[in-house]
């Protein structure tokens, strides 16, 4: 059964992807690398980013839950999840934007 408010969550998260794909000036399917990307070119100094977001993991992956006392900080990263072709992806980011 879906809820109201599980209707206006969806309608939220529907108009903010909505809204940083027409300010990052993209139309991909994957709002992480988007973000991620956009981040590297910037002219900040430094510049990180969670590795969950590289992977395109969601929710599933969450370090932490705000207002929950317990259970943050739990995720780990499976040892096999840094592909060769992920690896590359990261490279090119890095060496295109001099990081």
């Amino acid at each position: 059964m879906i809820t109201n408010h599980t209707r206006l969550v969806r309608n939220h998260i529907r108009i903010g992807t909505s809204f940083a794909k027409r300010y990052l000036r993209v139309d991909s399917f994957d709002t992480a690398w988007d973000m991620i990307c956009t981040a590297w070119s910037s002219v900040a100094v430094f510049c990180a980013g969670p590795i969950q977001d590289f992977l395109n993991l969601g929710t599933e992956a969450r370090m932490n839950f705000p207002g929950k006392p317990a259970g943050n900080w739990v995720w780990r990263m499976d040892e096999n999840a840094l592909t060769e072709t992920l690896r590359d992806r990261i490279l090119e980011l890095n060496r295109l934007y001099a990081r």
